[in-house]
């Protein structure tokens, strides 16, 4: 088993990135066994560990219209050819069920090789899913780029960052963004405001006339990762093909129309100038191992700094 495959966290997560219901034909059990490098039984104890999830089969054929997949994955009669996918949540938060151990071992984890922040919730830990949007986001970014493919106005009514309080807007939808460090996509304004989609509510079109702001150059949001600013940093990064990294990328680079992404036998090339070094940075860190940094030089010097100190943490204890 790879060292990728023997992490049950990864593991997981990369399921519920690969398994989405607009992900193409779904995965087998067969499929995952071979990406993950782990035995059918470990991916059919992961699928079951998934909550908040529905299982389907993704085949059109009329053999599987009438089955339920996640019936027959708990009582043992899943077919493990067939192609699979995962539908929901309605959120963006997954719930693992973990032991104490597991959750001691996480916290380790995160801190240690991702430095994510996750809020621990009774007997789980919450976490923002991988690369996976729900039906809601999926309908707004169509509505939202069917009108900005137009020129029109759009107005909404949109919470405040606790949620509570409600303020009525207009805009003119000029970009839209993913912010993949926490997994929210915004729509940029006529007015460079920042709009969250999980705090939009009742969009709808508008026959107000919004001008852009003189002077703005909308299409550095093209190059923005997450939603900051600044001077825009080349970057260089080689991904190796290992256990979905790559496709799960490749969907994460999906709306970065500036960047340019050169495949080879077993990785890709991502080369780009990005805005948000930081976030960039964080990004290449939840991937471990799967990146490997080229430029920008001081990004590859942060990341061989962590890697040798870790290593010292393990010869002290020899």
């Amino acid at each position: 088993m790879s060292s990728y495959g023997s992490n049950k966290f990864i593991r997981m997560a990369t399921l519920v990135s690969l398994m989405s219901k607009d992900y193409g034909d779904g995965f087998s059990v067969r499929e995952l066994t071979e990406l993950m490098q782990v035995d059918e039984d470990t991916i059919i104890r992961d699928l079951k560990n998934i909550q908040g999830y529905s299982l389907h089969y993704a085949s059109d054929d009329e053999e599987y219209e009438e089955r339920d997949a996640g019936e027959e994955l708990e009582d043992g009669r899943l077919d493990k050819c067939a192609g699979l996918f995962l539908e929901g949540p309605r959120s963006r938060n997954v719930q693992l069920i973990l032991d104490n151990e597991e959750l001691t071992m996480l916290s380790d984890f995160l801190d240690n090789e991702l430095g994510r922040k996750v809020k621990k919730s009774k007997s789980c830990y919450i976490k923002n899913a991988i690369g996976s949007f729900s039906d809601e986001d999926i309908q707004l970014r169509n509505f939202l780029s069917e009108r900005m493919n137009k020129g029109k106005s759009v107005s909404f009514s949109y919470l405040d960052k606790n949620k509570e309080k409600i303020q009525k807007k207009t805009i003119r939808p000029m970009k839209i963004i993913h912010n993949v460090d926490d997994n929210f996509i915004y729509v940029v304004g006529h007015d460079e405001g920042l709009y969250r989609f999980d705090r939009i509510k009742d969009c709808r079109t508008s026959n107000e006339i919004c001008t852009p702001k003189e002077h703005v150059e909308f299409t550095k949001y093209d190059r923005a990762w997450g939603v900051e600013f600044g001077v825009p940093v080349h970057v260089k990064v080689k991904i190796l093909d290992e256990a979905g990294v790559v496709m799960r990328v490749q969907r994460e680079l999906g709306d970065r129309a500036e960047g340019h992404v050169e495949k080879h036998d077993g990785y890709i090339i991502y080369e780009d100038d990005v805005f948000g070094i930081e976030k960039f940075y964080s990004w290449v860190r939840s991937y471990g191992s799967s990146m490997i940094v080229y430029e920008p030089e001081d990004i590859r010097k942060r990341l061989l700094d962590s890697v040798e100190k870790r290593l010292g943490y393990y010869k002290e204890n020899e």
